[in-house]
């Protein structure tokens, strides 16, 4: 981490407080400072006053500015820019902004670098690739730590809302300190763009002043547009076939808080889970609630457990209440043709054995059960897992 000078005059400090409630329900304060500077460079070789204010590392080196003094210009921007893009450009269109034939001098934002490695690693590092290479001047300007661009989360505002705010208030700053840079010289200040596809973001940015184009009309004035737009274009189909898959396969577990609030109140319970031998998609938990085992029954159901899993589950209504099966669902035989590519195996047993087990298995459930249904329930979460 390069290590910068810092004085009274160049930086600021805030404070938070931050409360946190510990597992035996106590709450302890906890108090967060953030030094904010105001000798961030721009990184502009435009930009006089920070190239001779910029602050050196441990080894006494400024590091090199990045964007262009000469900016590319297209049919929006004759002037030339400095693009801005929000996150989810680097999350859907990074094929698009890692062709060499577009996209230069760009200003990646600290706040969309870090939404964007908590939401994709693997974007996050060809986009790190991309800042170091220095090839496209794709630069880092830390703008949760400039004291003219640090944007604090309101109350009742989303971090999304928030990270919007702070894209569209550093393309402000960039704008107005560039034009204070060059305006003792004869040089045309370039444009900040931001780039985004979210409407409502577009439409403040707009009413703010601010220049901002959506991925597809900023494409459609460069020269190969054609391309890039095709590229567009194959993106959003990829992106729209992710959403249409994001749908969880499996319920969400409930917080810890409301597990064990629900455990105290007696509307949930608390168990070891164990697998039925006959069949993977059935298991079952006991719990000090109830004489019989509480059934659990289907992929849904188990919600990612295992054998051992301490759980938490939620009893389903009496309605819903059901028999243990007496099927044999063996899930390598289930799975047995996701990879026809491998010799299947040997049958372990012959018919005749597995149809004096299936008998076995009506016995005993059958004793156990009586005809009866058995209480049933939804595992709702995991209080422990049977890591072993």
């Amino acid at each position: 981490m390069t290590s910068l000078k810092r004085s009274a005059a160049d930086s600021s400090k805030i404070s938070s407080k931050i409360f946190v409630r510990s597992s035996r329900g106590k709450c302890s304060k906890i108090v967060r400072e953030l030094y904010l500077r105001q000798d961030i460079p721009c990184s502009s070789q435009l930009c006089f006053p920070c190239t001779t204010e910029a602050p050196a590392d441990s080894n006494g080196r400024i590091k090199p500015f990045v964007l262009s003094p000469n900016p590319a210009a297209n049919k929006s921007f004759p002037k030339g820019h400095y693009i801005v893009p929000d996150t989810n450009i680097f999350l859907y269109c990074m094929d698009i902004i890692e062709h060499k034939s577009a996209f230069y001098d760009v200003i990646v934002l600290q706040t969309v670098l870090d939404e964007l490695r908590n939401r994709s690693l693997p974007l996050y590092n060809r986009l790190r690739s991309l800042t170091s290479s220095g090839e496209k001047r794709f630069y880092v300007f830390h703008n949760d730590f400039r004291l003219e661009t640090h944007v604090k989360r309101l109350q009742g505002e989303t971090i999304n809302d928030r990270n919007d705010r702070a894209v569209r208030r550093a393309c402000v700053w960039y704008k107005e300190h560039l034009i204070a840079a060059v305006s003792r010289r004869n040089t045309a200040c370039p444009e900040i763009v931001m780039v985004s596809d979210d409407k409502a973001n577009l439409a403040k940015a707009k009413a703010e002043g601010i220049a901002c184009s959506s991925v597809r009309d900023y494409v459609k004035g460069l020269k190969n547009s054609d391309e890039l737009l095709d590229m567009i274009s194959a993106a959003a189909e990829e992106a729209e076939a992710k959403s249409s898959k994001v749908e969880m396969l499996y319920p969400e577990y409930f917080t810890v808080s409301k597990m064990m609030t629900g455990v105290k109140a007696g509307t949930l319970h608390q168990g070891s889970f164990n697998v039925s031998p006959y069949n993977f998609l059935e298991g079952s938990v006991h719990v000090p609630s109830f004489d019989k085992a509480l059934l659990i029954l289907g992929r849904e159901n188990i919600n990612r457990s295992v054998q051992g899993d301490q759980v938490v589950v939620e009893i389903l209504p009496k309605d819903q209440w059901k028999q243990p099966s007496t099927k044999i669902v063996d899930e390598e035989t289930l799975t047995k043709n996701d990879n026809p590519d491998v010799d299947e195996p040997e049958a372990i047993e012959t018919e005749q054995e597995r149809k004096a087990l299936v008998k076995e298995v009506k016995k005993t459930l059958g004793a156990s059960t009586e005809g009866n249904p058995q209480p049933t329930a939804r595992v709702v979460g995991i209080s422990k897992r049977n890591w072993r």
